[in-house]
């Protein structure tokens, strides 16, 4: 699997991806490619650990509600530079609530939201047309 569709400019991209497990190494490649790119090699793993938890639970998202149609990933600079910008978009229609403490023991749900809740600045996860879209930003330096 690989992306369907793509834009990229100076400071923005966006990727459409199919809804499958296998295009989750394949959106943090391609975010890691886009970092590089833009001037910012130390964020790509950060980067990378944020598209991975994102793009994962929009798979996860989607599937549990019988959507198979695509993940779209939009990928930005903020204009005073200070951020990386993450925008996950699946057709899913729950809302994840973002955690606000460990889970407890044993339990498989909310970690990787409170690993990018520990990377990013602003977190948000919203209902909009047609599905839900989880938005961070990330610092850039």
């Amino acid at each position: 699997m690989s992306v369907v569709e793509g834009t990229i400019t100076e400071t923005g991209a966006k990727f459409v991806f199919p809804v499958d497990v296998s295009i989750v190494a394949v959106a943090r490649d391609v975010v890691a490619a886009m970092l590089r790119l833009w001037g910012l090699p130390d964020q790509v793993g950060d980067g990378r650990t944020v598209t991975s938890e994102l793009v994962t639970n929009a798979i996860l998202a989607s599937i549990e509600c019988g959507e198979s149609s695509r993940v779209v990933v939009k990928l930005a600079v903020s204009k005073d530079g200070t951020h990386v910008l993450f925008c996950v978009w699946n057709a899913g229609s729950v809302v994840p609530v973002l955690p606000t403490e460990m889970p407890p023991p044993g339990s498989e749900n909310k970690r990787g939201l409170l690993i990018v809740l520990a990377l990013c600045d602003h977190v948000v996860a919203r209902r909009v047309r047609g599905g839900v879209q989880l938005e961070c930003a990330m610092p850039a330096a």
